[in-house]
């Protein structure tokens, strides 16, 4: 398998190896997409696709299948929950699901202009209890979970295109991260109430798990690039240099303090949408105080304190770090513990007992 993660401020790309254990990932690279200057959506989208062609040049060969993850502002999702009733208890099974699933995923086409990507159950409720459904249960009501997202018609046809370039692959299948997060953060940790956010380039998205459900879904328009200019204006690389010095507490502090009140500064406009966002969550579902964080390395750290020293919210963030997810995947030749691409290769391993319903892959020969 050959996993492909495309974000707004690199893509990257692993070959995983599923095994009955935990995936093996082997062969990860990882190109920026342009340094950070104020770019249009489509000017972003052009670096993406040139820096694409870049990295699949270097896995040109045949693939049994490819999965390409695209995470905002490369796609939109959305949650709903979908009900059934009856007057008598009846047999619930997982055919059941599956039907009721195809059948209401066509109930809100995508927009225009775009193509469905994904229709899945992330929780089934059975008379309001959570089941597996590993094997049939009798109830009268039915809730089902239901994630769904989309992207761009022309973006999807330009990401097969470029793939077809240079891969020979039997079929080719999309995913949004937002689905792989809530899932693969799921496995990994203990907690089934949560609040994760994927700070990307020019972009963050964030989703509010409750009860090992997904009920919210959300983005905001600017990310660490845009962080890195409000503070630094052209020298995003220095601004981004001495935010990481700051965090290990590596500067003087006559320095130090001076750091500290740009990003202080620039950073309160970001962390107060977050908060706004999640109180307009808090009208659907209760929010928890667990955060996780994914962004680059040094980004997450700094956006990590910045969230501990200022807000309202008395959030607890956690950074997603290699040490949470290597004991759920072995790293062979070429491997390195990149954190998207793991996560991604721990849901493809556990996809098919996480939720009901996969995307069709597109039959590349």
């Amino acid at each position: 398998m050959l996993i492909i993660d495309i974000g707004s401020a690199s893509v990257g790309a692993s070959v995983v190896h599923v095994s009955k254990e935990i995936p093996t990932i082997e062969h990860v690279l990882r190109i920026p997409i342009g340094v950070g200057s104020q770019e249009t959506r489509a000017s972003l989208e052009k670096q993406m696709l040139k820096a694409l062609d870049e990295l699949l040049k270097a896995y040109e060969g045949a693939y049994t299948d490819v999965r390409v993850v695209v995470a905002s502002p490369w796609e939109e999702a959305h949650i709903r929950t979908l009900k059934s009733k009856s007057e008598k208890s009846a047999s619930v099974s997982m055919r059941n699901i599956e039907h009721l699933v195809e059948m209401y995923k066509d109930e809100k086409p995508p927009m225009s202009g775009n193509v469905d990507v994904e229709a899945v159950a992330v929780q089934i409720r059975v008379n309001n209890y959570p089941t597996a459904l590993e094997k049939p249960v009798a109830g009268t009501d039915v809730a089902i979970n239901l994630y769904e997202s989309e992207m761009s018609a022309a973006l999807h046809k330009a990401l097969i295109e470029s793939v077809e370039t240079h891969i020979h692959a039997e079929k080719i299948a999309f995913y949004t991260f937002p689905l792989i997060a809530s899932a693969a953060i799921r496995a990994i940790t203990d907690e089934t109430s949560f609040t994760f956010v994927d700070i990307g380039g020019e972009v963050t998205e964030l989703g509010v798990m409750h009860g090992d459900a997904l009920y919210y879904l959300a983005s905001i328009p600017s990310g660490f690039w845009s962080l890195l200019r409000d503070i630094g204006g052209e020298r995003v690389g220095d601004a981004r240099s001495r935010l990481a010095l700051w965090t290990k507490n590596d500067l003087e502090p006559k320095e130090a303090s001076s750091v500290q009140e740009k990003f202080t500064k620039s950073f309160a406009p970001w962390l107060l949408e977050l908060e706004d966002t999640l109180k307009e969550a808090g009208a659907i579902v209760p929010i928890p105080r667990t955060l996780f964080l994914m962004s680059d390395p040094e980004p997450a750290q700094w956006i990590r304190k910045g969230i501990e020293n200022g807000g309202t919210m008395n959030l607890a963030p956690t950074v997603i770090a290699p040490p949470a997810v290597q004991r759920f995947a072995d790293i062979g030749e070429g491997g390195v513990f990149d954190v998207f691409l793991c996560l991604e290769a721990i849901f493809f391993h556990i996809g098919g007992d996480t939720v009901v319903g996969e995307p069709k892959p597109v039959r590349m020969v």
